[in-house]
C-alpha cells in the first residue's frame, strides 16, 4: 500500500471519528455535560479526552467506546483520558 493511500485512509478515519464524537456530544447534556475531544491516533489506537460530569458515568464511557468501535471497525482500541 502506498504512503498516499495510508494517509488517505487515516484522514477518513479521523473524519469518521469527528462525526461520531459530534453525534455523541448532545447526549452528554443528560449526564450533566462534558467535553469530548480527539487527542491522538497512533497505530489505530484512538485516545479521546472525556471531561466534565459525564467522565464519571460508566455507561457514557462504555457507550462512547462501543460506538466508535462499531462505526469505525479499523480502530484497534479506544483509550479514554480524563
Amino acid at each position: 500500500m502506498s504512503t498516499y493511500c495510508c494517509i488517505r485512509i487515516l484522514n477518513l478515519i479521523i473524519l469518521f471519528i469527528f462525526q461520531v464524537l459530534s453525534e455523541i456530544r448532545p447526549y452528554l447534556v443528560g449526564t450533566g455535560g462534558g467535553i469530548l475531544e480527539l487527542v491522538q491516533i497512533k497505530d489505530y489506537v484512538v485516545k479521546v479526552r472525556l471531561s466534565g460530569p459525564a467522565a464519571g458515568v460508566t455507561t457514557v464511557r462504555v457507550a462512547l467506546t462501543q460506538k466508535l468501535r462499531d462505526k469505525i471497525p479499523a480502530i484497534a482500541a479506544v483509550q479514554l483520558i480524563d
